[in-house]
Parts: structure tokens; sequence; C-alpha cells
């Protein structure tokens, strides 16, 4: 994040968010891009969330929605606006067809949005992302800029698709770890631990995660980060008394290019 959007917080910061994810209704669409001229902070938001969730959606695959889902739902939404469900009805009863009640057109408005963004490869991971920022609003802040610029990478660590339980940053030079748990939950009397686990190796301890901000590890095993997975299991308090992973593990993810 810029100097810039860090002075700018708050409500329009989360609906600058909303904005490059396309998520704003129609109108609430309109008014903000009218202020987009006016107010270079609001600007500069904007190009710091594009800037920010560019390198996580290149982690979502693509879907891509039948051919002719949009011309169906267009159809029956044209259908419904012609006329009044009772007049609707009436034709149909004439005709022997179905009727598109209201609630059905509003199931598909909702179920067209999804294909939206989903086909644009944000989906549910990017509005979670923003849920994330405005909950924890530290959790996006850069590496400090006296670390020496190098590669760094970044995961979500979920547990299928849902809130984010961790964000993890890696800056393979200078081997900081960046760790921010707006929705990790430890069961009851015992602990979360973060692993790393890169191809071929064994799982890398990076710490209890109720402990972790930001933390250093040797630089062999920051190298090892591009394209390893994180984990999260569940172990007794103060962490696992092997040095490898005992309980089940919890939440996932992948480090990719930041």
């Amino acid at each position: 994040m810029s100097a810039g959007t860090d002075m700018f917080e708050g409500e329009d910061d989360a609906l600058a968010g909303e904005y490059v994810l396309g998520t704003l209704p129609p109108a609430e669409r309109v008014a903000f891009e009218a202020r987009l001229p006016r107010e270079p902070a609001l600007a500069r938001a904007v190009a710091d969330w594009q800037e920010r969730l560019a390198p996580l959606a290149e982690a979502v695959d693509p879907v891509e929605p039948p051919a002719d889902l949009l011309a169906r739902i267009e159809a029956r939404l044209e259908g419904r606006a012609a006329g009044s469900v009772a007049t609707a009805a009436g034709a149909a009863g004439e005709r022997g067809g179905d009727v598109v009640s209201l609630d059905e057109v509003r199931r598909l408005r909702r179920s067209l949005a999804g294909w939206r963004l989903a086909a644009g490869g944000l989906g549910v991971l990017a509005a979670a992302l923003v849920a994330v920022a405005i909950l924890a609003p530290g959790t996006f802040a850069p590496l400090p800029p006296d670390e020496p610029a190098a590669e760094r990478y970044v995961a979500v660590v979920d547990r299928g698709g849902e809130l984010p339980a961790l964000i993890v940053q890696v800056d393979v030079a200078s081997g900081l770890v960046r760790v921010r748990a707006p929705a990790a939950e430890a069961p009851p009397e015992q602990a979360l631990e973060l692993w790393l686990v890169a191809d071929g190796d064994a799982p890398r301890s990076l710490g209890l995660v109720e402990d972790a901000s930001d933390i250093r590890i040797e630089p062999a095993v920051a190298r090892s980060a591009p394209g390893a997975t994180l984990a999260v299991s569940v172990e007794p308090p103060g962490g696992s008394p092997t040095g490898a992973p005992t309980g089940p593990v919890v939440y996932t993810g992948v480090l990719i290019p930041q």
C-alpha cells in the first residue's frame, strides 16, 4: 500500500476495494466514478487495490460460464420486466408455460453477478480479501522500506475458500516473514502452528499462529518459499513436541509472487 493510501482509510477505502471488484450496486458505482476525477486520494486508493489484488487473482483458476448463460438470464429478465406477475401468470396459463417469479429474477441477478466475478478471476477469494482489509487494515501493509529489494511472495491461507485465516508475506532476500491472522481460530486448549512445506523437504515450523507477527527465517528456508505450501496444524499448547506436524491440518495456502 502506498503512503497516500495509508492516509486514506475507512469507508472510502472499502468502497474503492468494492469498486475494483465490481461489486458496487450500479447507482453507487456511478456516484463513485463521478468522484474519481475530483479526488486524487480516492483514485490512488483504486490504483492500490488493483495492484494489491492482481497477484492474488492469478492464483484463482478462471471459470468459464456456459456460452448461453447471459442470453438466457437476460431473456428471463426482459420477460419479467415486460409486465406484472399477474399479467405473466395469465399469459402463462393460456400457454401452459412457466411463470418467472420475482424471487427467481432476484436469484438470476445474483447468479449473473457471481459468474461475472468468477470469470474475472476474483470470486470468493477477492471478496474475502476486501473483508480482511476492512477488519484488519494492517494486513496488506508493505514490508519495511529499509529492507533490500528482493523477490517477495504472498499466500492466502484458508480452508476451502472461506474468509482467509492468515495472510503471509515472505521476503526472500531478508528472510522476513510477515504473518497476519484475521480469522484463525484455535480449538480450546490447543494451538495453531504454521509450517512451510517445500517440494522434497520436510515441513519447517514458522512458529505458533498466535505468536506470529514479523519473524525471521534462515536464508536457505526463505529461498524455498517460491511455490511452497503453507499449512496450519492443530497442536498441543506450546506447539508440536516433535518438530513436525502432529495434529490435523486445518488451513493451507500457496506462496505466489507478489
